[in-house]
């Protein structure tokens, strides 16, 4: 994975700076922007380095993120080319690196707000059509727990009905069935079923594509990932 939690912080903090035409984005100004960043939201409180600063543009300006963003540097400052434009309106492209930003996320979630991680973690994880560790299933009951067992309608789409500990028993019961079956049957064609999945996506023009199912990447919002790590970390600062 080509990031970690510190540096997609820091990509917000550069693409929000860089949206901002009244502000003149200098090198300088984009390492004090990140260092205060970091600090508030990580507790992380070092000197953003100019290396690190200018790392961080090539990589927003590549497709390693897929974000091709059209940084331009004129005057000693920095600027986005296009009005209005932000990586938060960028798809991340490719199974691979989605599931790169899954298994970030799922080692990072301890350091951001529970209920939205979970949520995150849920909807790519039903993107990909693979399975959640076990304590995730019972970090969702503490959470409904605490809550009065009121379910959010925008996590229960993605996360199967569970009321009790016993129908966690048999919630993991049924996905481990499901995942010894599927190792099992060798008749089912994965690019077939991630074809058929996307037909119920919520943006079906990002899924039009004229390819074979083989070929096919999937796509998943940056500004779903960048939320919630926004709101987690402001949550823990």
């Amino acid at each position: 994975m080509p990031t970690n939690l510190n540096a997609l912080i820091r990509y917000k903090t550069i693409d929000k700076c860089l949206g901002n035409r009244s502000v003149k984005c200098s090198i300088q100004r984009l390492q004090e922007e990140c260092t205060e960043a970091l600090g508030e939201k990580r507790g992380v409180y070092k000197t953003v380095s100019e290396r690190t600063i200018r790392d961080d543009i090539r990589v927003m300006r590549s497709d390693i993120l897929g974000f091709n963003a059209p940084i331009a540097f004129k005057d000693g400052r920095y600027f986005y080319t296009k009005k209005d434009y932000s990586i938060f309106e960028t798809y991340i492209q490719g199974r691979e690196l989605l599931h790169s930003v899954f298994q970030l996320l799922l080692e990072q979630r301890h350091s951001i707000s529970k209920p939205l991680i979970i949520q995150v973690l849920f909807r790519i994880a039903k993107e990909l059509d693979i399975e959640l560790p076990p304590d995730i299933y019972t970090e969702y009951l503490a959470g409904r727990k605490e809550s009065g067992g009121k379910r959010d309608e925008k996590v229960h789409a993605s996360v199967p009905p569970v009321e009790t500990g016993t129908e966690l028993a048999e919630l993991k019961k049924t996905a481990h069935l499901r995942k010894m079956n599927r190792l099992k049957s060798t008749a089912v064609d994965e690019a077939t079923d991630f074809l058929d999945s996307m037909q119920t996506a919520e943006h079906t023009d990002v899924y039009e594509m004229d390819v074979e199912p083989q070929a096919v990447d999937c796509y998943f919002s940056w500004r779903f990932v960048f939320d919630a790590i926004a709101a987690g970390t402001e949550a823990n600062a």
